[in-house]
């Protein structure tokens, strides 16, 4: 793995790291994401201090 090049792709590496460990071990990628998913994300986003609080393409 190669070092993020700047911070928003830092956060976007985490909150996608996070997102797959959401996957509970199934092992294979969610094509739709839950909303209670997308909450997660956002409030880990927000504990962590991330200006990106999601995985969608801006």
């Amino acid at each position: 793995m190669k070092m993020p090049k700047n911070k928003a792709e830092f956060e976007w590496l985490m909150l996608w790291a996070f997102s797959c460990g959401m996957t509970r071990g199934y092992g294979v990628e969610h094509t739709r994401r839950t909303e209670e998913e997308e909450e997660a994300i956002k409030e880990f986003a927000e504990e962590k201090g991330f200006t990106r609080k999601s995985l969608k393409v801006d």
